[in-house]
């Protein structure tokens, strides 16, 4: 669809607002943008620009209200708060730090994971070789911190909905953890919750549907697993018994990162420079993207309603129109007309058949 071009280093990490109306950015040049999601279908780009204070951001979430950005500052080891101001009489936007505080974990481990709640209530860090994976209220102040039991952490993560944590690496398994909060909304405990299994080695990187309820592993056993997360009440409680929904073989290494569309239909796929598209229900790959990037791939994500899929990894972040997702809500809308027994859902559905096709038929333009 297009390149997001403007940062002069790699860009080493981006996230979409949740109201979907603003990717960000971080470079290894110090830089930070704000890239309007209008602008995308336009030549014409337009990011708001600012500089992380006297180091480089590695990691960066964007809060739930969509009014500050929290980026890991890698060399100071800090988190440090942007507050987002828009200039009167114009859309662009200022970046004000407001506080930073320090991470938790030794000097010589890196960080490999940053994360924010849904509800605003902690930030996450995680760290590779000792295996730390803490939390912090939004002052800085420790909720808690734990061990992985990973050996080496690749990878760790907060759920969209903002219930759990969770950390992959070099055991065979996503180990997954409940936050809990009191009614007063002061921090609880942190409790084991479930894990995903089933892979016979390490596993690299996983991701979350954005409402939780399934999530998606690639493995360094050469296959990924999408799985069924969806919890129910038991006691008052939420159990999650995870079910594999599908499994196939790719070929991944440690630079692999896996995404998966908000209707849990495709995953995406990376593999150093290249990505591949996937049907889940099939199994198969649907399209290879190859060389989109000068170096491997530090971000691969969709947007929340799954009209792309975004990727970073050099000086620039691509844009790619979800072809395969709009195709498989095609296949599926033209089942259920043929099954419609009433008129004003065949309307519907013949509507919505006619939008997806025009959209199709836009892409090949």
């Amino acid at each position: 669809m297009t390149s997001l071009k403007g940062h002069s280093g790699r860009v080493t990490a981006i996230d979409m607002s949740a109201n979907d109306k603003f990717l960000a950015s971080v470079s290894d040049d110090r830089s930070m943008m704000l890239w309007p999601t209008k602008q995308f279908s336009s030549k014409d780009h337009r990011p708001s620009r600012g500089n992380v204070n006297y180091d480089h951001g590695a990691h960066l979430k964007w809060s739930p209200d969509g009014k500050a950005i929290v980026v890991h500052k890698e060399t100071t080891r800090t988190m440090e708060v942007y507050k987002l101001t828009k200039k009167e009489g114009s859309d662009a936007y200022t970046f004000q730090a407001a506080f930073d505080f320090n991470i938790c974990h030794d000097v010589d481990d890196d960080v490999v994971a940053m994360g924010m709640d849904a509800g605003g209530k902690f930030i996450m860090s995680c760290s590779g070789k000792k295996n730390d994976l803490a939390l912090y209220d939004l002052k800085g102040n420790l909720l808690n911190k734990l061990d992985t039991f990973q050996m080496t952490t690749n990878f760790g993560s907060v759920s969209p909905c903002g219930k759990f944590v969770a950390a992959c690496g070099f055991t065979p398994d996503v180990k997954v953890w409940s936050v809990k909060f009191t009614k007063a909304k002061e921090f609880d405990k942190i409790a084991r919750a479930f894990e995903l299994t089933g892979h016979t080695s390490g596993i690299y990187h996983f991701a979350w549907r954005n409402d939780s309820a399934r999530m998606a592993t690639v493995s360094k056993d050469g296959t990924w697993r999408v799985y069924d997360t969806h919890g129910d009440q038991h006691m008052g409680q939420d159990v999650v018994m995870p079910k594999v929904v599908n499994t196939g073989k790719i070929d991944a290494d440690e630079t692999s990162k896996v995404a998966i569309s908000p209707d849990g239909q495709v995953l995406a796929l990376s593999k150093g420079k290249d990505v591949k598209i996937l049907c889940v229900d099939s199994g198969k790959v649907m399209q290879e993207l190859s060389g989109i990037h000068s170096e491997p791939l530090t971000g691969l994500m969709f947007d929340a309603e799954g009209r792309w899929v975004i990727t970073s990894g050099d000086k620039h972040i691509r844009v790619f129109h979800n072809v395969i997702g709009f195709r498989k809500a095609l296949d599926d809308f033209e089942k259920k007309l043929a099954e419609a027994t009433t008129e004003g859902h065949k309307e519907r559905l013949l509507q919505q058949i006619s939008e997806l096709k025009t959209k199709l038929k836009s892409f090949q333009k």
